[in-house]
């Protein structure tokens, strides 16, 4: 549903219903580039609790204004939306944690987060666990799971990122797996913490590179079975694996 008006996506829903075949093909609902949010609260109440594969949720470029959306719209996501594990935002305005929070927490199965500039004001909430979790230019999501004390198993984002946001992996040290560091520039990178990390990818300079691997001599990440770098190579970037064991 990518700039459609609410007229649109009535038509949408009407013809959808009329041919209810084509609901258990439907695996990805995409809502985007500056379209009402509200349009996702009407998919919500009207079609989503007839879509029994949808697995992917995206929402592209759009401000979430809680009051176009019908009083139980979380409510519908909740109760029809087992089957969505995957929530992908990229440049997305919410009004305050709390209603972040409610979107993920209605989505009872999610395991995987990406976001990009996704913004919200932070706050306190109980603990999420999330399997997989790709961060770019999103502090205040970095922000909220850090204050709710969020379990990662597998996450992606920025060196600049990481050095702006250690806390994190402190508070996902226990459960973080792997890690993909992107664009590890004149970043530092403190470990510690993740001392149950099995994979780690680092993509920068050779520089930047060989001053994690000296910090990370030094550290005890006993459980780390593989290093791999990714670094540019004249017009394209080059993968070499450093360690494996």
């Amino acid at each position: 549903m990518k700039r459609m008006d609410k007229k649109q996506v009535y038509r949408l829903i009407k013809v959808l219903g009329k041919h209810t075949e084509r609901f258990r093909a439907i695996r990805t609902v995409l809502l985007g580039l500056e379209q009402p949010i509200g349009n996702f609260g009407s998919f919500a109440v009207r079609i989503v609790q007839k879509l029994p594969r949808v697995e992917l949720l995206q929402l592209w470029f759009c401000k979430w204004e809680t009051e176009q959306l019908q009083p139980d719209t979380f409510l519908h996501v909740t109760l029809t939306s087992g089957l969505v594990t995957k929530l992908d935002l990229n440049g997305v305005a919410f009004p305050s944690a709390v209603v972040f929070g409610r979107l993920v927490r209605a989505l009872a199965r999610l395991s995987s987060l990406k976001c990009w500039r996704a913004m919200r004001v932070p706050c306190s909430a109980l603990p999420l666990r999330v399997n997989v979790a790709d961060l770019s230019y999103s502090d205040d999501v970095f922000d909220f799971f850090v204050s709710i004390g969020t379990h990662i198993r597998h996450l992606t984002c920025y060196g600049r990122e990481l050095e702006k946001h250690p806390e994190l992996l402190a508070v996902s040290a226990e459960s973080l797996l792997s890690l993909d560091v992107k664009l590890l520039y004149k970043a530092s990178l403190d470990l510690s913490p993740a001392v149950n990390l099995r994979v780690l990818s680092l993509a920068g300079d050779l520089e930047s590179i060989a001053k994690a691997a000296i910090s990370l001599s030094c550290g005890s990440l006993f459980n780390l079975v593989e290093i791999t770098e990714l670094r540019p190579d004249l017009s394209f970037f080059k993968r070499a694996t450093l360690v494996s064991i």
